[in-house]
């Protein structure tokens, strides 16, 4: 159904979206469904974009620890230096 771009229940090319698939795991699971019949199918992406949803997370997660630190750091410069 990705590759094609066709459900394999009904022929339909009425496809929803990729999305991520909520699923208690640490593993990247992708979502496409048939918006006709709602045949849904899970997969695992490829390494690559793999990759670059774990190098994506990774970059946000070190902005969030630089701006946690930034912050308070800076708000006691303010107060330090009259």
């Amino acid at each position: 159904m990705r590759k094609t771009k066709l459900c394999p229940k009904c022929g339909s090319k009425d496809l929803s979206k990729e999305r991520d698939a909520i699923i208690q795991s640490r593993e990247f699971f992708k979502i496409i469904s048939c918006n006709k019949c709602k045949f849904v199918e899970l997969y695992m992406p490829d390494n690559e974009e793999r990759e670059k949803k774990m190098r994506n997370s990774s970059i946000f997660l070190w902005s969030m620890i630089v701006v946690g630190f930034a912050i308070p750091i800076g708000v006691m410069l303010l107060f330090l230096i009259p």
